[in-house]
């Protein structure tokens, strides 16, 4: 029998493909929201999340970093920076337009959420030093942003 995909969960994961390609880092709490304002029940949402983050990894639009951040949802919890392979992309491969990724971040930035980017590219500069460096990764202090040693070898 062949398995057939749930409707619903193929209109989260375009919710999920056009962040990728508007946002160059991602979490969850970002999917989240946009899962409840694309129609989706909090219980739908909690269900997919988890889901469209191995989906989206497996199909190679994200990367998952080695950086988590507070929930701005659920304060007790660490989520997971992800690092977009789509950003800027249209479904052609052409760029987005710079309006279309401006209008996204000043969404999120007025609605109060942070976007990762800095985590994320710091953590894409690093993998390309992977090989002549140690890199290690420290916990930061309260409202601070992660800390990343680089030792050469």
């Amino acid at each position: 029998m062949k398995h057939t995909e749930n409707p619903r969960r193929e209109e989260a994961l375009d919710v999920l493909k056009t962040l990728a390609r508007r946002l160059r880092s991602i979490n969850a709490d970002i999917v989240f929201v946009s899962l409840i304002e694309g129609g989706f029940s909090d219980d739908e949402a909690c269900k997919l999340t988890g889901a469209l983050f191995r989906t989206a990894k497996a199909r190679n639009w994200l990367t998952k970093t080695d950086y988590s951040i507070k929930s701005q949802r659920n304060h007790s919890n660490l989520q997971s920076v992800w690092l977009s392979n789509l950003f800027g992309k249209k479904p052609n491969g052409k760029p987005l337009a710079d309006s279309e990724i401006r209008r996204e971040y000043a969404r999120w930035k007025n609605a109060g959420y942070t976007i990762p980017d800095v985590l994320a590219t710091t953590w894409e500069a690093t993998q390309q030093d992977k090989n002549y460096c140690d890199v290690t990764y420290q916990q930061p202090p309260k409202d601070m942003c992660y800390g990343v040693t680089v030792v050469k070898k």
